[in-house]
């Protein structure tokens, strides 16, 4: 890529831009902000819940070769899809409500 300016526009941002201050004086604005905004989560937690999670699941599957997963596959229906997804929807609605509380301090 290259940086040399290709119009007259270019060549005028390039000279007011090096040209230009590059701080500009705010009272301590910026560092009040910084200090204001809430410390970064760690995601250590997530991680390793989410790795414990699979290992779980996965546990099953490389005991058995993968045929109690086939099996359990094949004996689905449709009513059990269906209670499968009510479970999830419960949970995930659950879940919600649960956060939306805490972020409200309701809870």
């Amino acid at each position: 890529m290259s940086h040399e300016p290709h119009d007259e526009f270019d060549s005028f941002l390039a000279k007011h831009l090096r040209n230009s201050t590059p701080y500009i004086a705010d009272d301590g604005f910026v560092e009040k902000t910084m200090q204001a905004l809430p410390a970064p989560r760690s995601t250590r937690k997530i991680k390793i819940i989410a790795a414990t999670t699979g290992l779980v699941l996965a546990t099953p599957a490389l005991i058995s070769g993968g045929s109690t997963i086939f099996h359990w596959a094949n004996s689905l229906t449709v009513v059990s899809l269906l209670q499968i997804g009510l479970v999830t929807s419960g949970i995930l609605f659950s879940s919600t409500v649960i956060w939306f509380g805490r972020k409200l301090d309701l809870i």
